[in-house]
């Protein structure tokens, strides 16, 4: 029986996510603050730490857009 376990998730696979997060709000008119505000709402998908985190993460991806964009195609995700 094949498992049904999601496979890993790695650093690719997380640059790949951030990238389509910004395409996609970029596409939609939305500013960075609108998608920081979003990152930092508890979801209670991360602690208030790795919010922070990935909050920085994404500002600093989205302040080097279009300089910086990750090899890794979206359709892999």
């Amino acid at each position: 029986m094949t498992s049904l376990k999601p496979p890993p998730v790695d650093s690719d696979l997380i640059l790949a996510a951030i990238a389509q997060v910004i395409r996609m709000a970029k596409a939609q008119g939305r500013s960075l603050e609108d998608v920081k505000t979003e990152l930092l709402t508890d979801h209670n998908l991360l602690d208030p730490e790795l919010r922070l985190l990935l909050s920085e993460i994404v500002t600093r991806a989205w302040e080097a857009w279009p300089t910086w964009e990750p090899q890794i195609q979206v359709a892999q995700l």
